[in-house]
Parts: structure tokens; C-alpha cells; sequence
């Protein structure tokens, strides 16, 4: 009961921030009732991002997303989160398999920047990532959480380590214009 948006709005006003963006968590899956409420109800202060459907048939990728594109006008990104992408479904490509890349695309030609979330360092998911911005060079990217370069991404613990990998491929993406760094989650370096 505490974390109401009226009370994400009262911290907002709070703190001087005139409008936010906010992401759908992966675990409510595809309910997005709460995030299109909260925007419904602060349309000027609110704008949403969505998760990819891996579930969804390539040949429907496209609809999909503009379907959900018209429940909200206020959706500005999509996020892709491979832990939901199914292992060995077409050919074992991951995020890079055929409804990845139709979603990949048709956000691009949308405008709509594409996010991701590596939880396990951006090194796991490089060739995936890699595959899907050839397919469209044009799809702006955001990695989340600065690529998750310290490993592993609790925040916590002794076993932490630099993750040179995930580090390299993030600096690698620096003269691309359209990759773009969230910086967030801080208390996971």
C-alpha cells in the first residue's frame, strides 16, 4: 500500500522532477493495468516503458507492438529482457530469433528506443544484441543499469567482480549514436 502513485507523485513533487519515466517490472509479466492506470490518471507526468513478448509469433511481432503502442500514447520504450525469451525456440538465437528481430525493427521504424536487460552482464547477451542492431542499425538502444558490468549484479557480496566483457562490449558501443546508458541501480556497483 505504500508504494501508490499518488505517493511516487508526492516524492516527484517533493524532489522538483516534473515528469518520469517508468518501466514495467518483468515479474507482472505482460498486466500492464497498473502502469496504463498511473498514466491515464498523470498523462503530463508519466510515460511508460513495456516489456517484449517472446511468446508472440514472429509474423505478429509488428501487430503486437503497435497494439500496445495503442493502449497508451504514453508508452516511449520497449524493454528486452532475455531470461523471458525461451531457450532453443528458432534455432536457439535468443532475443536475436525471428519475433526478436520483427520486434527489434518495428520499434525502430516507430522511434521507439529499445532497452535491455542484462542482468548477468551485458557479455551474455553481446552477440544477441549485436545480431539484432545489424538488423537494424537504426533502433536506439539503451542498456540498462550501465550494462550490469560488475558481476554478480546483486549489490552485494564477496564474490563481486569486474566483468571485463560486458565492461568492453558497453565502451565498444561508444561511438554508435544511437546506444544510449541508463544509468541506475547504482548500489549494484
Amino acid at each position: 500500500a505504500n508504494a501508490t502513485v499518488r505517493r511516487f507523485i508526492n516524492l516527484m513533487d517533493g524532489s522538483d522532477v516534473s515528469w518520469s519515466i517508468v518501466v514495467q517490472p518483468t515479474n507482472y509479466g505482460h498486466d500492464y493495468s497498473y502502469l496504463l492506470a498511473a498514466m491515464a490518471e498523470y498523462p503530463t507526468r508519466l510515460f511508460g516503458v513495456f516489456v517484449a513478448n517472446p511468446a508472440v509469433l514472429p509474423i505478429e511481432a509488428p501487430a503486437w507492438l503497435g497494439s500496445q503502442l495503442r493502449n497508451s500514447s504514453n508508452y516511449v520504450g520497449l524493454r528486452f529482457n532475455p531470461f523471458m525469451w525461451p531457450e532453443g525456440r528458432f534455432r536457439g538465437k535468443g532475443m536475436a530469433d525471428e519475433t526478436g528481430v520483427a520486434m527489434f525493427k518495428r520499434a525502430g521504424e516507430l522511434g521507439l528506443p529499445v532497452a535491455f536487460m542484462t542482468f548477468t552482464g551485458l557479455s551474455s547477451f553481446s552477440t544477441e544484441i549485436a545480431e539484432l542492431m545489424e538488423a537494424s542499425p537504426n533502433t536506439k538502444v539503451i542498456f540498462d543499469h550501465v550494462g550490469f558490468f560488475i558481476q554478480p549484479a546483486t549489490g552485494k557480496g564477496p564474490n563481486r567482480v569486474f566483468d571485463d566483457a560486458s565492461w568492453e562490449f558497453l565502451m565498444n558501443q561508444a561511438s554508435n549514436p544511437n546506444v544510449f546508458v541508463k544509468v541506475s541501480a547504482l548500489f549494484r556497483i
